[in-house]
């Protein structure tokens, strides 16, 4: 008997030797010699203390080759992931709960354009191919030799090899998170449909008239909405949703050279979103951030120049009603002929079940969408969407190229100008002394009548757009006299009377960042450092006074300490803090019984993390006499008064349910608004303390400048779910000394090292060096990786 049992634990033992073994095995190779099929000259990878790779080549294919194998080793499987949601194909792996996202896809025809993309890339003797195909040629041989990464392994993912088209899917799955009519348009057009446009007076359909603004120097069928609200949550990578940049100029600064701040907001996740290389060859000295399956980085800088990003926020999606009738079945009216649709038959691989068909009809405005938007409609009335990011022929490729390569502000502006769709605001400093901002985007010319925030009437011709703005003609300023330049998705002031219509976020951040580099000369990397963790909204200061103020005229039964911790909240969303408890979870259940009865709650989920909501409660809550504060669901006619009652009652609940407390003392934030950055196998219970990372608790909320969002939900809860994916500052004065951080890591692979060391140092909102130097970068290296052809 002892004998069988010294086998089993033998047995045992070997069990998990071999586990150990084979995991380690998986995790990305730092150190040693690697030899790769096509492949010219030698590389040599130095890995800095968070492992970083800085890239020494002795031309372009071979530096780019090296990016594509480091970029596959740590992120392979975030690469398959962007491929899959963009193309439509993770219900093929993750079974049928996805095929809600997937038919969202291939609806909107996101693979179909990077097809189209791909065939005018291959016509072309552009400048970028070296790069491109070489960075996709690493990718590839990582593939073909490098391990299989576990979660291909846990999912049963097979390996493909990706290719330029691959990178245009990666383009277009960033653009959806942009394009905010997706959730915004649908919503309001069956509102005002159902009960009328009286309910759009109280929401901020355009930005509010005090809203901080960016100075430029030179009628629908009855629907019952098909929420999208489900689908978006289940797309298992981060969607990009805002971010903040800042550039004092040189007159402003201490050194007498800009100051460089940029911070893109994209949804938590694990791996993070962004994965930095440092890449040295004849001729180019870039350190950048990049997009998994994207060649080329949308943030970065060289020696003279750098280069940030936020979302415009312009508005790039339009709905069209359609006429048709029964004899005219698969055409529409448009103007004066039919139209016959275009149509395709899409066959969607489902896991452990029978394929899914899904017929795609379109029109000469795009895509057919009553099945993802509209499918309860009381008529067959075919509503279409046009996105401007399918529509146009620009290559995103080579506008990003272009920025990669920047010597001067010429260059930067010619990069700008490249970009069509999707929309976004590109901050430039240089060593000269030079700031800009563009408004980048291909921006529509639209007919004065229309509101692009409803569904249009797709058959007269009157409401499509008219012709497209010389670039011109876009917001920017150049070296403006203010001496600095800033964007926070905020609205960007009119040019030549023209204001253009967009998503723009309210004046919080904005408006703060504006008056904090206002109060101040003598700016340093260190003051951009501090400001990108401040936590103060004014604007939330002032929503909890109106509140306050509510409560008092309603004669509410909450304690007047609760009352007056309110009334004197100056906005800051430190951890310690216990006002924007009491704020929040009242705001939630105030917006909840003014909004839920005539949105729906998952349609006012979708809403509240967008810009319209967020930019319309104080305008609402102030007007006694809104239609908003009768329940439509009781035959009684309810007052703002009922509804703060109401409110109020279930905010005290809440707060001591949650808190396990009576007392406001105890209602601190940092225990209900905590970070955990969650990795898709995460979801497995017994894979998440692996996977994921978190919770960490953090101080920040809703449009601070240290935006830390949640949704404002009832549960009282308010989990992090997006804010800045990477801080970058840098002071022009010394390039060398640029520094940043990532939320979690710069690894994909759960062993590595550097799969969450620098999370803590995020929550801290703490710094680390982005190293160019290569004395610096040979003292810190931790390990060199050599790359030599694979002449077999």
């Amino acid at each position: 008997m002892k004998r069988f049992i010294y086998i089993l634990i033998a047995i045992v033992m070997l069990l998990v030797l071999f586990g150990y073994l084979f995991l380690q095995s998986t995790q990305p190779t730092y150190s040693g010699n690697l030899s790769l099929k096509g492949l010219h000259e030698k590389v040599e990878v130095k890995y800095d203390a968070y492992g970083i790779p800085h890239i020494y080549a002795l031309n372009e294919h071979d530096a780019y080759m090296a990016l594509g194998y480091v970029h596959a080793q740590e992120r392979l499987f975030q690469m398959e992931m962007i491929r899959r949601v963009a193309t439509g194909t993770l219900a093929e792996i993750l079974g049928p709960d996805l095929l809600k996202v997937d038919k969202l896809f291939r609806t909107l025809g996101v693979a179909q354009k990077s097809k189209e993309f791909v065939k005018q890339y291959e016509a072309l003797n552009a400048p970028y191919k070296i790069a491109t195909d070489a960075y996709f040629g690493g990718i590839n041989e990582f593939i073909h030799d490098g391990p299989t990464p576990i979660e291909f392994r846990i999912i049963g993912i097979p390996k493909r090899e990706f290719s330029v088209e691959d990178a245009y899917n990666a383009a277009g799955y960033m653009s959806f998170g942009f394009a905010e009519g997706f959730k915004v348009d649908p919503v309001l057009s069956v509102l005002v449909s159902k009960y009328g446009e009286k309910y759009l007076n109280d929401l901020a359909i355009d930005s509010p008239d005090d809203s901080a603004r960016i100075q430029s120097f030179p009628h629908m069928d009855s629907a019952k909405l098909t929420s999208l609200a489900q689908a978006i949550e289940q797309i298992p990578i981060p969607l990009l949703v805002g971010s903040n940049s800042w550039i004092v100029g040189p007159g402003r600064t201490k050194s007498g050279k800009p100051v460089f701040e940029n911070d893109t907001h994209i949804g938590y996740s694990q791996p993070s979103v962004w994965f930095e290389a440092h890449l040295e060859y004849p001729g180019m000295s870039h350190y950048g951030h990049y997009i998994a399956g994207i060649p080329f980085s949308l943030l970065g800088h060289n020696r003279l120049a750098a280069i940030g990003l936020t979302m415009f926020e312009n508005d790039d999606v339009d709905f069209y009603k359609e006429k048709t009738d029964k004899e005219h079945p698969n055409q529409i009216w448009h103007k004066d002929h039919w139209e016959k649709l275009t149509s395709r038959t899409e066959i969607i691989p489902v896991k452990d079940s029978d394929p899914d068909t899904l017929l795609v009809r379109t029109s000469s405005h795009g895509p057919i969408v009553n099945d993802i938007y509209f499918k309860q409609m009381e008529n067959t009335s075919p509503v279409s969407v046009w996105w401007s990011s399918m529509f146009f022929k620009e290559d995103i490729l080579a506008a990003v190229y272009q920025l990669n390569h920047i010597a001067s502000l010429d260059d930067a502006r010619k990069g700008a100008s490249m970009i069509e769709a999707p929309g976004l605001n590109v901050m430039y400093a240089d060593t000269a002394g030079n700031i800009a901002w563009w408004a980048s985007a291909r921006l529509p010319v639209r007919p004065e009548h229309i509101n692009t925030k409803l569904v249009l009437n797709g058959s007269s011709g009157e409401d499509d757009y008219l012709e497209f703005y010389d670039f011109s003609k876009n917001p920017q300023a150049e070296n403006p006299p203010w001496d600095y330049v800033y964007s926070a998705n905020n609205q960007p002031d009119s040019v030549d009377g023209v204001l253009y219509p967009g998503y723009y976020f309210p004046k919080d951040r904005a408006g703060h960042i504006v008056d904090l580099i206002d109060e101040k000369t003598g700016w340093t990397a260190e003051d951009s450092k501090q400001m990108a963790n401040d936590v103060t909204s004014n604007v939330q200061s002032e929503l909890a006074h109106l509140m306050a103020s509510l409560l008092k005229e309603s004669n509410t039964d909450v304690p007047q300490e609760i009352v007056e911790r309110l009334q004197k909240w100056n906005g800051d969303h430190q951890k310690d803090a216990v006002e924007p408890s009491i704020h929040y979870t009242l705001a939630a259940w105030l917006a909840y019984y003014t909004l839920a009865d005539e949105l729906g709650y998952e349609n006012m989920q979708t809403l509240s993390s967008t810009s319209l909501l967020k930019s319309s409660y104080i305008k609402l809550f102030s007007n006694p006499n809104s239609v908003w504060w009768d329940d439509i669901k009781t035959p009684e006619k309810e007052t703002r008064d009922d509804i703060v009652r109401k409110s109020a009652s279930s905010a005290l609940k809440t707060l001591k349910k949650n808190f396990e407390s009576s007392s406001p003392q105890d209602w601190k934030w940092a225990k209900i608004h905590t970070l955990t950055h969650n990795h898709p196998l995460g979801q497995v219970e017994t894979l998440k303390r692996y996977f994921s990372v978190g919770p960490f608790d953090i101080q920040g909320g809703n449009e601070t400048i240290n935006n830390q969002m949640f949704k404002l939900d009832t549960t009282g809860v308010f989990s992090v779910i997006a804010g800045p994916a990477v801080r970058t500052v840098i002071d022009l004065s010394n390039m060398n000394g640029a520094e940043s951080i990532n939320p979690t890591g710069q690894s994909g692979n759960f062993l590595s090292p550097h799969y969450s060391d620098q999370a803590q140092m995020f929550v801290n909102t703490e710094f680390r060096p982005q190293l160019m130097d290569s004395l610096q970068i040979t003292d810190a290296a931790k390990s060199t990786l050599i790359l030599t052809p694979d002449k077999n």
